[in-house]
């Protein structure tokens, strides 16, 4: 597996073209039949700027249908291949990692991406989402649904729907395919609509389909691709937007990147299947006994006198509140906590690892502290300084910046506190030093900010024991 520090070095949230390791893709692969893995992309590619959207393709019209979830977890009906009745579950886990894959939070206004339980968003939109050509929504016993919005011509769409069997499953899957054969171009508002199925070989079933835009007589750069998986009775539908290009070579990224993004999803389908895999393991929720929170920290020896030095570990120290403008973060509840720190003149350095019940509540808590500092960018002393803090978002981590000025430069003083969550725990190592003030102040936060990185690379490894496929 990749470093995982290099990639929250990744400070721009963009398109990751690297796509997962077969071993990754394959994960309870013998559980579910599932031949995809994602191919590397070929150089070049990688700078159009291509992004995500609804699996609607035009607003209006559309015949929305409320979830309608079942009481049971499992329903006993379609056999299969083998003759014996399936006790095909009939809900999605509170935990199931719908919202891997897509960005932590929308570009258009740093909301977080979450997922919607229940919702009226729809499995499949072919057709303009309207028409006699397009079939009825086919009803589900449990629906959920993940949205992305960038900052323009940007958005991305995710549904995971359940039905009663297999058999219900596998007729959804044929109605939208039916419906792409029925409407290979639609007119609206003197806009045409080109809908293609394209080769797909996903999961138990899979079909894919693109929808470009002609205007003028000319292929405008819009594109959909809308990536449908089924495994057992449950389907997973994917569609990405964006206005980088319609060509042959952006499609072909588009998908492969869709392969990439969604491999963690479509492994984790397999307790749908008709000999269902085991569910997705919590973390660990205890910390070990052994647990680094003081590697890379300088020795005792190396502190000015006895009275600095190391701290820690410490198991009995609360969660560290942060406070901005009067407000303080709020106590979480966490299942664990662990504390670490040095000290030595204008050099202070604390760390504290914090485990939760579910990777939820554990992001919950991520969101609170960078909201803390997002909302409070500015805050005036009683001494005439003011405090600037400013907030870094990556794709697992977070960086509160800390920053003082006075008559309109900074003075000494810079604090960073690096938040990474891996599954359900959440590393914060808090940082603060007399530096930040000398003729490139914002040089000196990158610096600091690699540093914290990179000083909590061995600690990020451990914490491995907190995701759901462990160390």
């Amino acid at each position: 597996m990749s470093d995982p520090l290099d990639e929250l070095r990744h400070l721009q949230q963009g398109i990751d073209v690297n796509p997962l390791p077969a071993s990754e893709v394959r994960r309870r692969g013998d559980r579910m039949r599932r031949r995809n893995t994602a191919v590397a992309v070929a150089g070049g590619i990688a700078a159009i700027a291509l992004v995500a959207v609804p699996l609607s393709i035009a607003a209006g019209g559309s015949n929305h249908s409320a979830p309608q979830p079942g009481p049971a977890t499992t329903s006993p009906s379609a056999t299969a291949d083998g003759g014996t009745k399936v006790a095909w579950r009939q809900s999605i886990p509170a935990d199931f990692p719908l919202t891997q894959g897509f960005p932590k939070t929308n570009g258009n206004d740093g909301s977080p991406v979450t997922v919607q339980k229940p919702t009226d968003v729809e499995v499949f939109m072919p057709c303009l989402g309207y028409g006699t050509q397009r079939s009825g929504p086919a009803p589900t016993a449990d629906r959920a649904s993940v949205t992305y919005l960038g900052e323009s011509e940007d958005r991305r769409e995710a549904v995971l729907a359940v039905y009663d069997d297999e058999d219900a499953a596998i007729a959804a899957m044929q109605a939208v395919e039916d419906d792409i054969a029925g409407c290979p171009s639609q007119t609206h508002q003197g806009t045409t609509y080109l809908f293609d199925a394209v080769p797909s070989d996903y999961g138990d079933q899979s079909f894919t389909w693109i929808a470009r835009v002609r205007q003028g007589g000319e292929l405008s750069s819009e594109l959909t691709v809308v990536q449908n998986v089924r495994v057992g009775n449950a389907i997973h539908a994917l569609s990405y937007y964006g206005a980088g290009g319609a060509a042959q070579q952006v499609i072909d990224y588009t998908r492969q990147l869709m392969a990439t993004d969604s491999a963690p999803v479509l492994s984790d389908l397999c307790i749908f299947a008709a000999n269902p895999c085991a569910e997705p393991p919590q973390g660990a929720t205890t910390i070990p006994a052994d647990f680094p929170i003081l590697d890379g920290y300088p020795e005792d020896s190396q502190s000015e006198s006895g009275s600095f030095g190391r701290s820690g570990p410490d198991t009995g120290q609360p969660v560290i509140r942060l406070e901005a403008c009067g407000t303080k973060s709020p106590a979480p509840e966490a299942t664990a906590t662990l504390t670490g720190g040095w000290t030595n003149p204008e050099d202070f350095r604390t760390r504290q690892l914090v485990t939760f019940a579910t990777p939820d509540a554990a992001a919950a808590w991520v969101r609170s502290l960078t909201g803390l500092w997002a909302d409070c960018p500015e805050e005036q002393t009683s001494d005439g300084y003011t405090t600037v803090r400013s907030v870094l978002e990556g794709e697992e981590h977070a960086t509160l910046v800390t920053q003082y000025r006075r008559q309109g430069g900074f003075t000494p003083g810079l604090r960073v506190d690096t938040l990474v969550q891996r599954g359900n725990a959440v590393l914060l190592s808090e940082t603060y030093n007399e530096g930040g003030a000398g003729q490139h102040p914002d040089q000196e936060v990158n610096v600091q900010v690699d540093k914290g990185l990179s000083s909590v690379q061995g600690i990020v490894d451990a914490m491995c024991l907190y995701t759901d496929r462990g160390c």
